[in-house]
């Protein structure tokens, strides 16, 4: 679904997406088992590679990895590491707008990190530092560059575009692993609260970001987070995450409830395959998460309600329902006016509210998971 809307057929072999599989936790499966295992899923891998062969450059030789072992004592791993070091080299390689000034960045990489003690953000200046040969006008097309193929992380936006990150990894392990992944370990008062949210004291403890030297470091931190999609700030220093919201199967928000009425509209929004609904596919985890924390950027919150993949919130003359089903195929939109006789003069503002949501979910759509629709 994604593949095909955004990758045309045509593409020669060398310019199409590379897919490596990483099958984890290998250790989790019982020592009898793990040839069958293997089998089975080298056997899908030559399948997905045949499937997608106009698409996408498909290993079709897994990486088994044991997420038990040391890094170094790890087969799986190594054979991984050198893979990806092989297909970056590649990359490179084939991409020749400005390779060899890149090339010499990349070089200095450690030293300016060195200065910078080692810290994983760097501020634009200081990236360039050991380069004042580069002209200022093109520095931002190399950082877009060098964004584009992995080799740092820019964001190319007002307030943000004076820090590079220039240890990538810190984004997944450090910035979103540590904040988005439950962690039992941590000292309770470091967990969010029953609504989701953090204030920025805990985010900064839980980064790491706690000294005052810092401060500008975690200013940083929140506004990607903010830019992404991932929080909104409720209170002054209180951020909510739609994505840290308890998980239960308990009805804490009853959706279809909270919309009912004479004139309710129903729409389900489902990944398809052409003009079929495909239920073996599903919609992009941070969908949900990602629309709730654009709702809250500009709907007051007491207009506003949330539970763990569900929202109900209330614009103009009407209510509107999203609700996400637990094994994540599809939600359930429901739009209802909140008076159960329109007039005339409340139909604008109902279909602008309606006309409002709607844009709101395909921008959300785009960035999320290309390729779905309204059904």
């Amino acid at each position: 679904r994604f593949i095909k809307c955004r990758i045309p057929s045509a593409a020669p072999a060398a310019d199409r997406p590379r897919v490596l599989l990483v099958v984890t936790y290998m250790d989790k499966v019982a020592p009898g088992a793990t040839a069958n295992v293997e089998k089975a899923i080298t056997q899908q891998a030559v399948l997905l590679q045949r499937s997608f062969e106009q698409f996408l450059d498909v290993d079709p030789h897994p990486f088994f990895l044991n997420a038990t072992s040391m890094p170094d004592q790890n087969e799986g791993v190594r054979q991984l590491q050198k893979k990806l070091t092989a297909a970056h080299e590649s990359i490179c390689a084939r991409n020749t707008q400005m390779p060899a000034i890149c090339a010499r960045i990349v070089d200095t990489l450690p030293q300016t990190r060195q200065l910078n003690g080692w810290e994983p953000v760097v501020r634009a200046p200081t990236f360039f530092i050991a380069h004042s040969e580069i002209p200022t006008m093109v520095q931002h097309d190399i950082l877009r560059y060098m964004h584009s193929i992995g080799e740092i992380f820019w964001l190319d936006r007002d307030g943000a575009r004076e820090r590079v990150v220039v240890d990538v990894s810190w984004i997944g392990k450090y910035l979103l692993g540590e904040l988005l992944q439950p962690n039992e370990w941590l000292l309770p008062r470091l967990h969010p609260d029953a609504n989701g949210r953090l204030s920025q004291e805990q985010i900064a403890i839980r980064l790491g970001l706690q000294e005052g030297t810092k401060l500008p470091l975690l200013k940083f931190v929140i506004d990607t987070l903010k830019f992404l999609g991932l929080c909104h700030e409720s209170a002054p220093g209180l951020f909510l995450f739609p994505a840290l919201l308890p998980k239960t199967d308990d009805p804490v928000l009853d959706v279809m409830g909270e919309t009912a009425g004479p004139h309710v509209q129903q729409w389900r929004l489902a990944c398809t395959n052409g003009a079929t609904l495909v239920n073996t596919e599903m919609l992009t985890a941070g969908v949900m998460p990602i629309l709730q924390a654009r709702v809250l950027e500009q709907i007051r919150v007491a207009d506003c309600r949330m539970a763990y993949h569900r929202l109900v919130f209330k614009k103009g003359g009407v209510t509107i329902g999203v609700e996400q089903d637990k094994e994540g195929q599809y939600l359930d939109i429901y739009i209802t006016p909140r008076n159960s006789d329109v007039r005339d003069e409340e139909r604008n503002s109902v279909f602008s509210s309606a006309h409002w949501f709607f844009a709101l979910l395909r921008r959300t759509l785009d960035d999320c998971c290309p390729g779905t629709r309204l059904e």
